[in-house]
């Protein structure tokens, strides 16, 4: 299904409810590695700033807000980065030539005029903290200010590329960043949305209804909370199983590890195809209120045989997570929802999601 497919099921004028805050704290993945050479600079959206990510000569990269403290210049366009007057990385304005200093965002340069009249005028950029891990560029967000207590996971295959990345898809979706991240805890959901081969599934031809009866993806709701040890990770694992003609065909085994507030990592293990292993990486970027960058990764252990795996098991997660989409384009966040004890991993999940929020008085112990 395209994304111009998936527009008819969005619904732009809904009421989103009684959601939460919009931007959780943490670390929020803002750009791909691939995407940002030496001495480049890229504009990116994140958490309603417009801010700008570069990578000096160092190798190193930076985060600094977009617009230039003079006359509002964007220097995430045609901005010149490299060596400052101190040697260190910098990013010059392409309006009048004033330069700042990557580490602080000091201006260290502005033409014809000397150090002291620099000093007086004491032009500064914001600096956002940032890591680069497993192939991603992350930005640190506080709403009130805190700096970073903890890290995202390293992951080691990737690190040392023992994992490649066979595949990567991006959406644009309209909801709650926490409507996606607590989507895999919804057990009850599966196998209404998930286990018919075909959704929607109120107008089907007949041999689409005659497939519908004979194959499906069943979805083991065994769901097992594994013991993490460090609070801003949750961990799961979860079985899946296609069944084909009432005889059951294909079982694996996945390990959902959530990593803070807007990454999820899929990881797995299968005997087929001679033993193969990856993850399937979600990274989700709230853009805006009720805007989110959707991103995909797929990787996949070394070798021809992972990555036809790989590229079969990348089709069926996009299959399934574009029938999310058709639900999260057009639902409303429900604070105070009717639980069931089918809903109590939805429960424990939202209340351990509550950490990343900075406003105390929104309560989730009602949830």
């Amino acid at each position: 299904m395209s994304d111009i497919k998936l527009e008819k099921f969005c619904s732009t004028n809904r009421s989103m409810g009684e959601r939460p805050p919009d931007y959780p704290n943490g670390w929020i993945p803002v750009l791909e590695s691939q995407d940002l050479k030496p001495n480049q600079t890229k504009p990116v959206s994140a958490f309603g700033y417009e801010l700008v990510v570069f990578r000096g000569p160092s190798g190193a990269v930076h985060v600094i807000d977009a617009f230039c403290p003079h006359l509002g210049a964007h220097l995430g366009i045609a901005a010149k980065v490299g060596k400052g007057r101190c040697g260190n990385d910098c990013i010059t304005c392409p309006f009048h030539g004033w330069q700042f200093r990557a580490s602080d965002g000091q201006c260290t340069l502005i033409p014809n005029l000397n150090d002291n009249e620099i000093n007086t005028i004491n032009a500064k950029l914001t600096v956002w903290r940032c890591i680069e891990r497993n192939d991603v560029i992350y930005v640190w967000h506080h709403y009130d200010g805190a700096d970073p207590h903890w890290e995202p996971d390293i992951i080691s295959q990737i690190e040392d590329k023992q994992w490649q990345c066979v595949a990567r898809t991006e959406y644009s979706i309209d909801c709650h960043i926490q409507e996606i991240e607590e989507n895999w805890t919804d057990m009850a959901h599966f196998p209404a949305v998930h286990v018919p081969l075909f959704y929607p599934y109120d107008q089907l031809s007949w041999w689409q209804d005659l497939l519908q009866r004979s194959i499906s993806f069943n979805i083991r709701t065994n769901w097992t909370t594994v013991n993490e040890p460090e609070p801003y990770n949750a961990m799961a694992s979860i079985d899946a199983l296609t069944t084909v003609f009432g005889y059951d065909t294909w079982a694996m085994n996945f390990q959902f590890k959530q990593v803070g507030p807007a990454t999820l990592v899929i990881s797995y293990e299968s005997p087929l195809a001679g033993g193969v292993s990856g993850a399937l990486i979600q990274y989700v970027n709230p853009v805006a209120p009720n805007k989110l960058r959707f991103i995909l990764r797929n990787y996949c252990s070394q070798g021809f045989r992972s990555r036809i795996f790989a590229k079969v098991l990348n089709y069926f997660e996009l299959f399934m997570i574009e029938r999310d989409m058709i639900i999260w384009n057009n639902k409303r966040f429900i604070k105070t929802a009717r639980y069931t004890k089918l809903d109590r991993p939805i429960v424990k999940f939202r209340r351990w999601y509550s950490q990343f929020y900075a406003d105390k008085n929104y309560n989730v112990l009602d949830w």
